[in-house]
């Protein structure tokens, strides 16, 4: 029974949803009061921190403000200004103005700094505006832009791509977890969350931030360094182009070409490919996937036949199409090469010097399809 606590309450009045407020300025929040918030009629009401409020019981925190608040004022913004940029940055994207507070309650109360977006247009627009953020929590479904359309933006984005997202939403099926693993997401919480949850995923989201700033200050050193070879000797080293929708596939491919001593490039879809390669794109061999959006593989290969400089570029594609009618048509729009995933590294490895040698690796068709 000493472990009992309770809270007198003077009146229960009624249920209601409300938006808390954070209780900003120089003077210090009060002992066991989370926020306030404005009712119907006007009045400011502050609402209690009950965890704040047993720990207060327990003699865990004190009641005491420590200082003078008049002579302490500039020694708090001070400080705060001192320690404003060591405080992790976190941007909450949600249309639910509840669950944004709530978050930023959740991330202020743990000494976070938050900055809150609407939607994911209102988030891309705050980052391309300069916001330097550490994290991202994201919801999926949202107006103008939903979260699975913003982390397709932070990838293509090569200042932004490396800022870790989570997803926080109440979509659990596994085709969402699926596109926004896809898509970069570090994280996919649901709705509803625990805290510990919350926290813990955060906690592992800066640990990545923090890798990711770290392989950047390795990239900008070993590219100083490159910059210090001829450029023959770069110009000399092949370049192949990924195109794939597929995030993952990218990723591992490339690690494989570069772990050969390839140059890569990526594109996620033949669009992104045909206007890479016509606005200059320079490459000694491409492998493209078949299905993907806006333009895919086959729609590809027509479009650099129709191309006299492009049209010699070999092309291999590689997909989890195998079925003969789709390498007749690949064979008769040009393709050098069909592989069917999955794929075995070195026998792509091997191809692709074949291919760039001039060799085809897939049999021509003459009929007209």
């Amino acid at each position: 029974m000493d472990n009992l606590l309770a809270v007198e309450v003077g009146e229960v009045r009624a249920e209601q949803e409300i938006v808390i407020k954070q209780i900003d300025g120089p003077i210090p929040k009060p002992p066991g009061i989370a926020g306030a918030t404005v009712l119907g009629d006007g009045t400011i009401m502050p609402i209690g921190d009950v965890l704040e409020l047993i720990e207060i019981a327990q003699g865990k925190r004190t009641i005491e403000i420590g200082f003078n608040i008049l002579d302490g004022a500039a020694a708090i913004k001070q400080s705060q200004a001192e320690n404003i940029q060591q405080e992790p940055m976190v941007l909450v994207v949600d249309d639910s103005i509840t669950v944004r507070e709530l978050l930023s309650m959740s991330f202020n109360k743990l000494g976070y700094r938050v900055e809150q977006a609407r939607d994911g247009q209102e988030a891309w627009d705050k980052l391309r505006g300069g916001l330097v953020c550490d994290m991202i929590f994201s919801d999926i479904e949202m107006p103008r832009m939903n979260g699975l359309e913003l982390l397709s933006h932070l990838h293509k984005d090569r200042q932004l791509k490396s800022i870790p997202v989570a997803m926080l939403t109440s979509r659990g099926a596994d085709k969402h977890r699926q596109i926004a693993n896809d898509l970069g997401a570090k994280a996919y919480l649901t709705k509803p969350y625990t805290e510990k949850d919350l926290m813990d995923v955060a906690q592992h989201l800066i640990e990545i931030n923090r890798a990711n700033k770290e392989a950047e200050s390795v990239t900008v050193k070993i590219n100083k360094v490159k910059n210090l070879k001829s450029k023959t000797e770069f110009r000399d080293t092949p370049l192949v182009l990924i195109i794939d929708d597929s995030v993952t596939v990218r990723e591992l491919l490339s690690m494989s070409f570069r772990k050969a001593g390839y140059r890569v490039e990526q594109a996620r879809d033949g669009q992104e490919a045909w206007e890479k390669l016509s606005e200059g794109l320079e490459c000694d061999i491409a492998f493209c996937d078949i299905e993907m959006p806006r333009m895919n593989g086959l729609e590809l290969l027509s479009q650099l036949q129709k191309d006299e400089r492009l049209a010699q570029l070999p092309i291999a594609m590689l997909t989890s199409r195998g079925a003969q009618k789709m390498r007749n048509i690949a064979a008769s729009r040009g393709a050098n090469g069909y592989f069917v995933k999955p794929y075995v590294e070195d026998e792509l490895l091997e191809a692709a010097k074949k291919m760039m040698n001039g060799e085809m690796l897939i049999e021509n068709v003459d009929e007209e399809l």
